[in-house]
């Protein structure tokens, strides 16, 4: 018996070992030196005027008279940047100065925040690979996001960076639909209603974080039929997978 637990404990950590890593590989790839790599761009600043904007209490249109295109994406990603920003007091509790330290300062909180959401995008792409294929797979891929070269885009403030874990989020929960799907259909076909809204909530959640993502960066909605594929593939996961 003791064996056993033994087992299972060191299963366990095996499991918590490989989530572990990645993370903290996409930690440092993503968060190390925010303000002296990839140097700042002119976009970052758009974002950052319109969030400070919203910070204000002037609302998410930008007007034409303080840029040529006062419309170019939906509001929420500067509703979004505002909103986490708000929570650290940004940007009052930095005590802002005519200084160019002020300045890096002032790019340091949003570009760290942007670091926090890749390691998050990374346990989501651990957490959909495992829910799909398995443990092995989960690592290998989430290891690979957090450090190819391309993931660097990530690091800045962009509108990429903030759709990016409401896609994952939704392509996950339209996972876990399909596997509640398959189990119904395979054990239960009349299932009570306990289940039905379980994948009521799953279903809703999905198509509510595919909208987020959509209301932040518009070329988001071809993603649409991909989740289609995803809430109608009821074999999408093998049950009998090797943990």
């Amino acid at each position: 018996m003791v064996n056993i637990n033994r087992y299972f404990a060191q299963k366990r950590y095996l499991t918590l070992l490989w989530l572990i890593i990645p993370l903290v590989l996409s930690a440092f790839t993503h968060m190390w030196n925010p303000i002296g790599f990839p140097a700042l761009h002119v976009d970052e600043g758009h974002y950052m005027r319109r969030a400070m904007q919203v910070i204000q209490g002037f609302g998410p249109q930008e007007s034409n008279a303080t840029y040529d295109y006062g419309y170019d994406h939906p509001y929420f990603g500067q509703i979004f940047l505002a909103a986490a920003l708000s929570l650290v007091n940004y940007p009052n509790s930095i005590n802002p100065t005519v200084t160019p330290e002020s300045i890096e300062m002032l790019y340091l909180v949003p570009r760290i925040l942007m670091g926090v959401l890749a390691v998050i995008d990374t346990f989501l792409v651990y957490m959909i690979a495992d829910t799909r294929y398995n443990r092995k797979v989960a690592f290998v891929s989430a290891t690979l996001f957090a450090v190819m070269p391309l993931s660097g885009l990530l690091r800045g403030i962009f509108l990429d960076s903030i759709a990016l874990p409401f896609i994952l989020l939704s392509i996950l929960f339209a996972i876990y639909y399909a596997k509640s799907s398959s189990r119904v259909d395979d054990e239960t076909p009349h299932a009570n209603r306990e289940v039905i809204k379980l994948r009521f909530i799953l279903l809703l959640s999905s198509g509510i974080f595919l909208g987020l993502a959509i209301f932040t960066k518009l070329p988001t909605f071809p993603l649409i039929p991909l989740m289609i594929f995803l809430l109608l593939n009821k074999n999408i996961i093998n049950s009998n997978r090797r943990k």
